[in-house]
């Protein structure tokens, strides 16, 4: 499902038909796919389907007799556990265990949350958002799985409640005032990493991820549900019984997004046989999943087919030499997309997403993707992005070493590592200081980091530059039940299941959707209580994932250390894009706002960071333009 909303008035009156229409069309933006509108008493709920979801609307809605509405998007990953649990079983009478096996993914996490009470979230897997509005009550419920995987925003207007995946939705509003978060808006212009998930609209909250809301008699409460799980066991075994554990989970998290293992249809009894995609380069994410997928696949009736970015006039920044020879041996069918042939152009074409003031020049290249696979009849792409989160935060290992009494690898790690940072000082401060301190002042140290970022105060208006700093990561407390809490906060503090939910918007009109095996919360969850050492070795990368796939990476991949960026194909096409710095003249100078006209002249600061600068810029006066189209402002 692209899209849904959900109201509920808090006088328990029926909801405006014109207000719910005024509604679905902000739904209209992900594409020609059918819209569902549905109302109950006082609450109405509106979804956008494509094809197959219309032909199981119990997929995605569940009414029940009692005036209760319960809209899901997302994946249940774990069914036949939540099915077998014993309580569970007890509580849900109405259902014989055939009848459970047979609910689809939405009516079983219904079930699950009306038997609960909307506690227990912890044991559901997946990435879903879902939100249950009872009018009898004028109560609402509402949750969003630990990964982010799916999302949610509210907003109160004149004492009624909306619940969006999209919060661009809530501009149709009568009585809303559809103001832009600058904060959010400048930290996207300046790539910066968030600190805590919020809207990109004043005035509305995001569901956050691992977070239940409720809302009844005009009063709302948020608590996070999901409590983090550090395995000692695991911190304490080998390199290859964990590497044997990595992999059974590695492969359980393919498997869950190939096919019908991803969504749940009522009464499917097998997999439906489909055409299954997969974005493959050279590197150590998408080739371990385009291995697990194709042995998966093997049996089955389902095609496997890889699609690759090359840059012909760009080959340092090719893999497709490294890609093409795994495809023969897999078996795999490999689409070659000219990424040369499709620069980052700001032009109708160009895919605008109305909820997000903000985009990438390789968006370009993933259209580029997403029809070529529409045109083979795919409907999932799987995907290793990512992956780099979860190998994160290893800078303990000096002192690993030292604890286990290995002198001498202690010292050939921290001279690998000085070559790698480029002095003895730098490696000092990051392997040999900073995994020494507390949490607490580590934070202290980004914040005064931040304030005196170079690029802030090059880049940014100075009363701007001052809203971005200041606050400590949202995960900060409970990051610090794990050996890496910097590793933790990135995998888990939601900015990549935003990255998603955007793509999401690009991927509506070619009825795909893009899957990441590397973003389950079971196998992150996992690495997260493995010993640093098995994330980073004398001077390799990944050890843990290179033993669990030993002898089927082939050795050219295998002995990789490093990873391709497209960031000179990216400049050299916004450098041959003389439209991008005639769009900053333009006479309204929508980015101003935010930007100092003298910052792209600055010889100062790092050129790629101008040039990316300038066509986040241009694309943010782009998107203004465009969006004042659809909302008619």
């Amino acid at each position: 499902m692209a899209g849904f909303f959900a109201a509920i008035n808090s006088h328990q009156s029926a909801v405006d038909a014109d207000l719910a229409n005024r509604l679905m069309v902000g739904l209209e933006h992900y594409g020609d796919d059918e819209g569902c509108l549905l109302s109950e008493e006082s609450a109405v709920v509106g979804l956008h389907l494509n094809k197959r979801e219309r032909q199981n609307l119990s997929s995605q809605l569940v009414e029940s007799d009692c005036s209760e509405l319960f809209v899901f998007d997302g994946r249940i990953d774990n069914r036949k556990s939540l099915i077998q649990d014993n309580d569970f079983q007890a509580l849900a009478t109405e259902f014989t265990l055939t009848e459970l096996y047979n609910l689809s993914d939405a009516e079983l996490l219904f079930a699950w949350v009306k038997c609960f009470a909307g506690e227990r979230l912890q044991s559901v897997v997946g990435p879903f958002v879902f939100v249950f509005i009872d009018s009898s009550t004028g109560s609402v419920i509402a949750a969003r799985d630990p990964m982010g995987g799916r999302a949610a925003s509210y907003c109160t207007v004149e004492g009624s409640v909306y619940f969006a995946s999209d919060e661009s939705i809530f501009s149709n509003l009568e009585g809303f005032t559809y103001n832009l978060s600058e904060p959010k808006v400048a930290r996207h212009l300046l790539m910066m990493l968030e600190d805590q998930p919020e809207s990109f609209i004043d005035d509305v909250e995001v569901v956050r991820p691992g977070e239940i809301v409720r809302w009844g008699k005009g009063i709302f409460s948020r608590r996070r549900y999901y409590k983090p799980r550090f395995d000692k066991a695991v911190y304490e075994q080998s390199l290859a019984t964990n590497a044997r554990e990595f992999r059974r989970l590695f492969d359980q998290a393919v498997k869950r997004r190939i096919s019908a293992d991803g969504t749940h249809f009522k009464g499917q009894d097998k997999p439906r046989k489909e055409k299954v995609g997969i974005m493959l380069s050279g590197g150590l994410d998408s080739v371990p999943v385009a291995i697990s997928a194709s042995q998966q696949l093997v049996s089955s009736e389902a095609e496997l087919t890889a699609f690759s970015w090359c840059f012909p006039e760009t080959p340092e920044a090719d893999e497709t030499h490294l890609s093409a020879p795994l495809c023969d041996s897999l078996g795999m069918t490999q689409v070659k997309i000219d990424c040369d042939a499709e620069p980052p152009q700001l032009t109708q074409d160009f895919p605008v997403d109305p909820r997000v003031p903000f985009s990438m020049p390789f968006v370009a290249y993933q259209v580029a993707t997403l029809k070529r696979a529409a045109q083979a009849d795919i409907s999932i792409i799987l995907s290793g992005m990512h992956g780099d989160l979860l190998y994160a935060g290893a800078k303990d290992v000096i002192y690993r070493a030292l604890m286990k009494g290995q002198v001498r690898l202690a010292i050939k790690e921290f001279r690998v590592l000085t070559t790698l940072v480029g002095s003895y000082m730098e490696a000092i401060k990051r392997y040999l200081v900073l995994p020494l301190l507390p949490q607490a002042m580590l934070s202290r140290r980004r914040v005064i980091r931040q304030r005196h970022n170079p690029t802030i105060k090059r880049m940014l208006r100075d009363s701007l530059g001052q809203k971005l700093v200041g606050r400590t990561h949202w995960l900060m407390t409970e990051s610090t039940l794990f050996p890496r809490p910097e590793q933790y906060q990135k995998l888990f503090d939601g900015s990549a299941g935003e990255d998603a939910m955007h793509a999401r918007f690009i991927e509506a009109p070619y009825a795909i959707e893009r899957r990441y095996p590397l973003r389950d919360l079971e196998l992150c969850e996992f690495v997260l209580s493995v010993p640093s050492e098995q994330l980073y070795h004398r001077g390799q990368m990944r050890p843990i994932l290179k033993e669990a796939f030993r002898s089927e990476i082939p050795k050219s991949i295998a002995e990789r250390n490093d990873k391709t960026l497209f960031v000179k194909p990216i400049l050299k096409q916004i450098e041959a894009d003389q439209s991008l710095k005639a769009s900053l003249q333009h006479q309204e100078k929508h980015w101003a706002h935010f930007v100092k006209d003298c910052y792209f002249n600055d010889a100062d600061e790092k050129y790629e960071l101008r040039q990316l600068a300038l066509w986040r810029c241009a694309y943010y006066n782009f998107w203004t333009g465009r969006t004042r189209v659809l909302f008619n402002t």
